[in-house]
């Protein structure tokens, strides 16, 4: 089997324990030890966490901020705000947290004010802390929504259907899960098999598989990747029982122009022999219905029917 050359950064060596190179939401399999991640890379932490998360974090920390000021100013003699009365423990130390939300968030309603070197330092210095934490925040939510992604759904299985003269053909779907608009969409799917060199080590080797349709021009409702299983194709010429011993790992990578960000936007998943299904087609992707519009139902874009034979008769 002819191996394919240009390098995917997987490396030819294999172990019998390692797992599928990609996991099917498109993320590596890989794990780096010593790495700068989490908070130690603060920016790609923040703007890659889930929206509740960055929210939780956004709350706790303006309320953790006002309260180390509000502590600040409790602790310097509630005398030092102009404005306030000195009563019971607990109100006066709301009274100087609410006066750090105004000095945080610079409304300074003119009710409280300070007075006095320490008081006036410590509200100099929350307002500028203030101006930054605000500046940082835009910033990080400017960067998560005009960041693209994309939101594909691919079908669970890859199957070996009943394909027009060749009678075989390798395929799997795909479909946008938003209602945006994608062109110019383009798709590199390869194969990635094992076997043992000349000294029984196992191996691993790569071959581009070749596609119907490798790139489409307007991606509006499903797109089902075809293989045809030919001469040349590794798939060729096996059956259901050398299928179950033949390993093996394809991975998609799909690409896709999208007119909303003005940017291209990718995604990635893998099939094995696990998810293989010998002998069966795909069911109708979109109906029609009654005023003549495209239905898709992206729930169903996965199913298929067995088939008895690869005869499309």
């Amino acid at each position: 089997m002819a191996q394919e050359n240009k390098d995917l950064g997987l490396g030819n060596n294999h172990n019998a324990n390692q797992k599928r190179a990609v996991n099917k939401d498109g993320t590596f399999n890989a794990r780096k030890i010593g790495t700068v991640k989490g908070f130690r890379d603060l920016y790609l932490h923040l703007v890659t966490i889930k929206w509740s998360k960055f929210i939780l974090w956004l709350v706790l920390s303006y309320f953790g901020l006002n309260l180390f000021f509000g502590t600040l100013y409790y602790l310097i003699g509630i005398e030092n705000l102009q404005g306030l009365t000195k009563t019971s423990t607990n109100y006066d130390f709301l009274n100087c947290f609410y006066f750090s939300t105004q000095t945080f968030t610079t409304v300074g309603y003119g009710a409280i004010y300070p007075t006095g070197f320490w008081a006036n330092f410590i509200a100099s210095f929350e307002a500028m802390v203030g101006l930054l934490s605000f500046a940082l925040a835009t910033g990080l939510l400017f960067g998560r929504f005009s960041k693209p992604n994309a939101k594909f759904i691919f079908s669970h299985n890859v199957l070996i259907s009943p394909y027009r003269e060749d009678h075989q053909g390798l395929m799997f779907r795909v479909v946008n899960k938003r209602d945006n608009s994608l062109v110019d969409a383009s798709a590199v799917v390869t194969l990635i098999y094992y076997y043992l060199d000349d000294n029984g080590n196992e191996k691993r080797g790569f071959k581009r598989l070749d596609l119907e349709l490798n790139e489409i021009r307007m991606f509006a409702t499903t797109w089902t990747l075809v293989h045809p299983i030919k001469e040349d194709s590794p798939f060729y010429g096996k059956t259901d029982k050398e299928l179950d011993g033949f390993k093996f790992e394809i991975l998609v990578m799909i690409k896709a122009f999208d007119e909303n960000f003005g940017q291209d936007v990718y995604a990635r998943t893998s099939y094995t022999e696990e998810e293989l299904v010998y002998k069966a087609k795909f069911n109708p992707a979109f109906k029609i219905n009654e005023q003549g519009e495209t239905i898709v139902d992206l729930k169903e874009i996965g199913d298929y029917k067995l088939v008895n034979t690869f005869d499309l008769a």
